[in-house]
């Protein structure tokens, strides 16, 4: 499984595991999970990925947001439902 994750306005990728770069955990922030959809319906993989966004949010004690890009608004609900406390919705 692969992620794209953010922590504040930094990216980046990791494959098969979630990690955090010391110089990231700096200030307080929020961990953001991009949650995949395709015809409108949110990829499996991505809800997994999202738990461990929240493991790793409630370790370094900041929220953790979805963030759904195109036309995601329909899907936000589900996303809140499996730990996130908030969702971005880029249309």
């Amino acid at each position: 499984m692969s992620a794209l994750v953010g922590y504040n306005t930094d990216f980046f990728y990791q494959e098969d595991y979630l990690t955090v770069n010391s110089t990231m955990t700096s200030s307080p922030g929020e961990v953001w999970v991009f949650i995949q959809h395709q015809q409108n319906e949110i990829v499996e993989a991505s809800l997994e990925v999202l738990g461990k966004g929240r493991e790793l949010a409630d370790e370094l004690k900041v929220p953790v947001a979805g963030v759904l890009l195109g036309e995601g608004g329909g899907m936000a609900q589900k996303v809140l439902s499996h730990g996130a406390g908030k969702v971005y919705v880029l249309e």
